[in-house]
């Protein structure tokens, strides 16, 4: 066997060299590819575990202002049933001062409202000068101003148009008013006015102009007496009793409705329709106790069934579906029933940026009707 001459060891060692040269700057392109694609994925993990944790702090933060919004609504309603119970066997003449005085330590929450009055209206239409109640320091009313005799005709809220960035020209406006909202007693007239002089700039928006139409119209339901006659002929399963807190009921969720269309641009109502049965009081338990405890619900009574009208603020059709599957699941747990078995028909309205009353009549004449009348579920 010939043995390698020197050139060609020198050529070998060439060409070992040049191997471990390649070989090295390969395994360092690709050393330096792993550290670059672990650096890589070391700042998406992260990146990842940072914007977890942004998730889960806004879904931590959307549950509390959904309680405290909830909860605002809440405190917000106990307040005007209290102030509802406080003047009911008041004597008329005593209840007109008492409703604006008790109104006024509410508005008086509102850092936003700063200057604002109560004044009482004579039979003639015309304010008296001094104010029942006020908060701030109310300039003297002029009885001709232009936005107040507006509102005393028309019988509804009136407010000025303010440009977000210009001062309110009153002058060549021909009032000293932002908004008045007029208040009719149960005759049709209008008895009571709140006269708005000044509000924050940044909160004279709609919503809070709503808010306050809202709370005027409330203290128009404390001023009946006598809520009206229904005809029986209309309703044949509903006494003229029970029709008059139909009546009452509908004022109630209306002002509930407006309360949460503030804050919130949906809401649902659901009515529950509770077939007469030997069950049915353990139904209405249970119904009752499964609602949050921020939300509204009545009880009506039509011919031999009850039925429970719920208030669900910030659920839509689809969330809802997904309650009433868990609902009729737990149901059946404690019952052994459907709901069709316990003769429980549901029937709900999806409101979205609740303004008028009419949408409210209309979904009430449907639960008012005999059970036929209702879609089963």
């Amino acid at each position: 066997m010939e043995l390698p001459n020197e050139k060609s060891w020198l050529e070998l060692w060439a060409g070992g060299l040049l191997l471990t040269v390649a070989t090295g700057e390969l395994s360092g392109r690709w050393r330096n590819a792993y550290v670059a694609a672990k650096q890589e994925t070391d700042r998406l993990t992260n990146t990842a575990n940072h914007t977890a944790q942004q998730l889960h702090l806004l879904q931590v933060s959307h549950s509390q202002l959904e309680v405290e919004a909830l909860g605002a609504n809440q405190s917000l309603w106990k307040s005007l049933k209290l102030l509802e119970e406080s003047v009911t066997n008041q004597d008329p003449h005593l209840r007109l001062p008492a409703l604006a005085k008790k109104m006024i330590e509410i508005l008086a929450t509102y850092d936003w409202l700063e200057v604002a009055a109560f004044y009482a209206v004579n039979d003639n239409g015309t304010p008296y000068p001094q104010p029942l109640a006020q908060v701030g320091t109310m300039q003297a009313l002029n009885v001709h101003d232009e936005l107040l005799q507006q509102a005393l005709k028309t019988q509804r809220p009136v407010s000025i148009k303010r440009d977000s960035t210009l001062a309110v020209d009153y002058q060549s406006l021909g009032t000293s008013l932002l908004a008045v909202f007029p208040i009719t007693n149960p005759a049709g007239k209008t008895c009571l006015l709140l006269a708005v002089q000044q509000i924050q700039f940044q909160a004279f928006e709609p919503s809070n102009l709503n808010l306050l139409a809202t709370l005027c119209s409330w203290l128009a339901t404390c001023l009946e007496d006598n809520l009206g006659q229904y005809s029986a002929i209309t309703y044949p399963t509903i006494n003229a009793e029970n029709l008059t807190h139909w009546h009452r009921t509908e004022t109630e969720v209306h002002v509930a409705l407006c309360l949460v269309a503030c804050h919130h641009k949906s809401t649902l109502l659901v009515g529950l329709d509770i077939e007469a049965s030997p069950l049915k009081d353990q139904y209405i338990r249970y119904f009752t106790s499964n609602i949050r405890g921020s939300n509204h619900h009545w009880k009506l009574e039509r011919d031999n069934n009850t039925v429970m009208i719920l208030l669900l603020p910030m659920l839509n059709g689809e969330s809802f579906c997904i309650l009433k599957y868990k609902l009729e699941n737990d149901f059946h747990s404690h019952f052994n029933k459907s709901f069709a078995q316990a003769g429980v028909v549901f029937h709900h309205q999806y409101f979205y940026r609740y303004q008028h009353r009419q949408e409210l009549t209309g979904y009430l004449d449907t639960l008012r009707q005999p059970r036929y009348a209702l879609a089963v579920a």
